[in-house]
Order: C-alpha cells, then structure tokens, then sequence
C-alpha cells in the first residue's frame, strides 16, 4: 500500500489529501504536454488540407521573388489509407466484429447467447454512429495530429428518431365506410426519444488530456476530459447530473464581482504579469463568458488495496462539484485512444503527416524551382543603361514591338538561365515515395539509373516494408473497435434490461483489420530470409543444414502471420525456383556487363590505329 500511495502523489499533494488541489495540478501536468504538441498538430492540420505556412510567408514576402504552390500529394495519400481501411469495414456487411468463444463444447444455449452479443454490439457500433461516421473522424485523426485520437464512450445520452407505427381505430374505420369517405390506412410518424443505450463521441486533440510520460494509456494514473459551457448550459447540466449546483451560483458571483472590482493598471513589468497570470489557475477556468469544466478520471486504492477509479468534476479549475467512484463500473477510463504510428514509450504517435512532411516540401520545391524557372526564362530581368527609355511596359507575344532608345542597354541579365527540370519524372517519384510510405503502394520509380534486375529486388524490398508499417496500422484501428466494443458490453451489462447479463469468456476481433496481410509480402520475407541464411555455414551443410533453414523460415511466419503461417507460406519448390530464377538473373547480368567491356576495350584499341591512318 505504501508504494501505491506514494504513487497517488504529485509534487507531494495527493488526492486523498486534498482532492482541489490534486485535480488543478493534473490539469496543469497534462495541458502542459498537449500545449507542447498544439504548434505541430496544428502545422500537420494545415499540410492535410494542403496549406504550409512556410510557403504562404514565402508568399507574400515582397522581398522574396519565389513561387509558393502547394501541390497535393499527401492529402490523397492519407485519404485513399483511410478509404481502404473503411472500404474494409464496409466489405464485411452489418457485423465486422466478431464475437468467439474461448472454450470449447458449446451447448446449444451458449451458441444462441454467442450469436445475439455479436448482432446485438455491432448493432450498438452503428447506432452509436462509431462504425458509421466516429470511427472515420477518429482515424482521420489519428494520420493526422501526434497525439492520441480518442473517442469518448458512456450509456444513454442523447436522442434518436425512431419510427412509430400509427394504428387508425375501429371508429375512425367505421366512420369513414358510412360517410363514403377514403378508409384510414396504418401510417408510420418518426418521433425523437431519448437513446437508451451507449453513445461515443470524437474528442478534439485538446478535450483529451493524461498522464505524461506513460508508455500505455490504461497504466495512466488518470484521464482528464475538458470542455467549455456557457454559465445556462452549465446549470442545466448540473441538475441533470446532481453536481452541487450552489457552488456554481457562489462561484458565479465571485467572477461577476472579481470582473467588476477588477483593476487594469498593473503596477508591474510585463513579464511579471505574465507570470503572475501564469501561477493563476482560477482565471485560466474562464474566458469569453464561458467556463472550463474537467471530468478528472483518478485511479486510487479501497482501504483493502484494490484500484478504484474516482470522478471528480471541477469547474472554473477553482471549485470541486462532484468527487464520487466513477459510474462506469465495467471498465477504467472511458475513453479509447489511437495512433497511426506508434512512437515507442510513449501514449503519442508519429503521425503519417509527419512522416510524409518533408517529400510534401520536396515535392512542393521541385513545382515551384520548374515554375520559376519558367518564369524567368520569358521574363527574365534586365539591365538597362542611364540614358535608356522606352515608350512603354515592354509585354511579350507574337510580333510584339519594343520601341525604345539606345536599344543596345537594354540587355537581359540572365542570358542562359540552363535546363528546366524533368518536371513530370520528378514529381512522379516523389509522389510515388508518399503514396508508398502511407497506402502501401509499390514505389513504381525505383531510381533512374538501376537497371531492372536492382529494379526488382529494390521493389520487393520497399514493398515488403510498406506493407509491414500499413499492417501495423490496419491492427491498431481494428484494436480500436475491439476496445470500444468492449466498453459497450461492459456498460450493456451494467444498464441493459433485456437479458444482456451473462457470464462468458469471450474474445472480440475485427478479422478484416487485425488479421491483414499481404501474401507476396510473406514469400518475399521468406526468400529475404532465406538469402540471408545462405551465407551462414552452419546452413548449407546437406539436407540438415536445410532442414534448419526451412524452421527458421517457418518459425518467423508464424511470429509475423500467426494462423495465417501456412496459408501463404511459401513452398519449398516455389522457393528454388524463386532463387534459381535471381541466380540465372545474376549470372546474365555479369555476362552482359562482361560482353560491354570487352567492346569498350576493342573500341579503345581501335582508336589509336584510326588516328595513326
């Protein structure tokens, strides 16, 4: 206990010291790493929808005479990533996750119940609008911003509509059949009821705070969700949700009198200003006629020593409103985050902006150099001598006439400005390179000087790779589903009235994103692997010596591919045909450079006997 103790501390204040205090420190802990990640989040928003700041200050520099087009690659890059991870989805039907049990002989009975929790959660996943429109924002996200993408989960709020049959009555029907008029037909009205059921929703980068320097979200000590309310919506949610409503009023009127009896001449520099707003934390809890609210998620011990998470709520980052266990007794935080490339030890992500950054400026440097290389060639700029005029602005164009005096001043300075760039060869292998690092896609211009055989193998190689990192995704947003699954059980269990309680062991899964794989990819590791083997001694000696090799081969399948292993494991046959193929490859390559420099050296020895004659 005294480990766990000292754990629950934060600069020597725990929450059960003083619950105020410890909440206000959490959430200055936490913003203070999201503040450290707004600057490139916002920088990598605006590159996704095409926009480098760089560029536009290049732009509308007067000084600086260069082009400033952004020039799309990354964007479609990312999109068609996203696309096919939905399209994923979509393929599967109605139910992509999947429901199984962990033991085996079911009867009858635990078939059915099996059966019923899959439809009734991907039922939830869709009405919930996770599966249907949440979880694309979240991915969007997750490719997007360097800290984590999270969704919010919890039960009942809201409200759907929902069809409602209307059943005209038998003296409605009567009525009508005696007056000669049209019979009443069932009709069906959509009304709005409130949803009882779980909800998630998509938080903003800045409405989702934790514990830094923690390497797994759930080992985080806690989880805070803020968000801003005007002083109406505040009250209303206080009621609903029995916060201590006049605290709320006191502290209202503590801003309206601090505000009203507030004095602007600080008699300071500015800098102690600053600081002195900075070690402030009730006049951060406000702004624009709003206040900040934090759900402050804090994971502590019974006196048994067992780990119980606390809501606290504050608001204004001044006053505590609620401090009572969690309502979500199923499960510890109620949010799942995600990342597209996950930066070891750490909650946060590299995200696939960041990763393509550089070839996007790349690319946009090889459109711009073309364009003002052709800029300058048409019009190029001149020097002119002292007593040099003209009648007007010179413009160019068939047959133009310049009319102008001591036409031999008028010269232009960059006679010979050299070759433009091979534009299109250029951008499409910078293109290419970005569609390669994010969708997966084989890199189609391998080099402009390899010859076809280097060509080969350095595609299977960049392909093998691509296809490993968008594995690694694929699983990370299919484990997204599950997590978000998984709290939806737990609150069906806990809320649910329909015979939802049951005690199962049960495993959840989205196939069509865990388990995604390229089957190319495994035999061109197992050939790579192979290779690799070739040059140790210990296996080539006979059939043992193969024999090892095959295991090894085998071995590293089945790490990388799991079940899959001996689907698209490749063949013994395959693989001597696949390097008595390379081999034969080889030997023609050495055979032709060999036929070219004995023509290089007759040519030489040639030479001088021409010159002689």
């Amino acid at each position: 206990m005294a480990d766990k103790d000292t754990d629950l501390k934060i600069d020597n204040v725990s929450y059960e010291d003083d619950p105020t205090r410890f909440c206000q420190m959490i959430y200055e802990e936490s913003v203070g790493r999201n503040e450290d990640l707004r600057d490139i989040n916002e920088e990598n928003r605006l590159f996704y929808e095409g926009i480098d700041r760089d560029l536009q200050t290049r732009g509308k520099s007067t000084r600086v005479k260069r082009s400033s087009l952004f020039v799309h690659e990354m964007t479609p890059a990312i999109d068609t990533r996203i696309g096919d991870v939905i399209s994923k989805l979509e393929e599967t039907g109605d139910n992509p996750l999947k429901v199984k049990a962990n033991f085996p002989n079911l009867t009858t009975e635990q078939k059915d119940q099996i059966i019923f929790i899959e439809e009734r959660l991907n039922l939830d996943l869709r009405q919930s609008r996770y599966l249907t429109d949440v979880f694309r924002e979240q991915i969007t996200a997750a490719e997007i911003y360097r800290s984590p993408s999270a969704v919010k989960v919890g039960w009942g709020r809201g409200h759907r509509m929902v069809a409602e049959p209307i059943i005209p009555s038998e003296e409605e029907i009567r009525d009508a059949v005696l007056s000669g008029k049209q019979v009443p037909t069932p009709q069906v009205r959509f009304v709005k009821k409130k949803i009882d059921g779980p909800f998630v929703d998509w938080l903003p980068p800045d409405q989702f705070l934790y514990e830094p320097n923690r390497s797994d979200f759930e080992n985080s000590r806690y989880a805070v969700h803020p968000f801003w309310m005007t002083w109406d919506e505040l009250m209303a949610e206080a009621q609903e949700q029995d916060w201590d409503v006049p605290k709320i009023k006191k502290l209202k009127d503590e801003i309206q009198n601090e505000h009203s009896a507030s004095d602007t001449s600080f008699k300071g520099t500015m800098q102690e200003s600053i600081e002195a707003e900075k070690k402030t934390p009730f006049r951060k809890g406000f702004k624009d006629n709003r206040v900040l609210v934090t759900e402050n998620y804090i994971t502590t011990f019974d006196p048994l020593g067992r780990e119980k998470v606390m809501l606290a709520v504050m608001v204004g980052n001044k006053v505590l409103v609620r401090n009572k266990p969690s309502v979500y007794m199923a499960f510890k935080f109620p949010f799942v985050p995600i990342v597209a490339n996950r930066m070891p030890g750490t909650i946060e992500g590299l995200s696939s902006v960041d990763r393509t950054k550089s070839m996007q400026r790349l690319n946009n440097e090889i459109y711009n150099s073309w364009i003002d290389a052709v800029t300058y060639r048409i019009f190029p700029p001149f020097k002119v001598g002292m007593g040099f005029s003209m009648d007007k602005q010179p413009s160019y164009g068939p047959g133009e006439i310049w009319r102008c005096s001591e036409p031999d001043d008028f010269k232009p300075v960059l006679e010979n400005i050299g070759d433009l760039p091979d534009l299109a060869t250029l951008s499409v292998a910078v293109g290419n390179k970005i569609r390669q690092m994010l969708a997966g896609a084989v890199d189609l211009n391998q080099g402009f000087n390899s010859n076809q055989y280097e060509k080969a193998t350095s595609t299977a190689l960049r392909a093998q790779g691509s296809a490993k990192r968008s594995t690694t995704t694929y699983k990370n947003y299919g484990e997204a589903i599950v997590h978000v699954a998984e709290k939806f059980l737990g609150l069906n269990q806990q809320y649910a009235e329909d015979g939802y309680n049951f005690a199962m062991d049960i495993s959840l899964d989205v196939p069509v994103l865990t388990s995604v794989t390229d089957p190319e990819q495994a035999k061109q590791e197992a050939v790579f692997i192979h290779q690799m083997l070739q040059a140790e001694p210990m296996y080539n000696m006979g059939k043992i010596g193969m024999g090892k090799r095959r295991a090894i081969i085998e071995r590293v399948l089945r790490l990388t591919m799991g079940s899959l292993a001996n689907e698209y494991s490749i063949s013994t046959e395959e693989l001597d045909m696949i390097l008595q193929t390379q081999q034969m490859a080889a030997e023609a390559q050495l055979e032709k450079q060999g036929i070219a420099e004995q023509m290089q050296m007759q040519q030489a020895q040639m030479q001088p006997a021409a010159g002689g004659q």
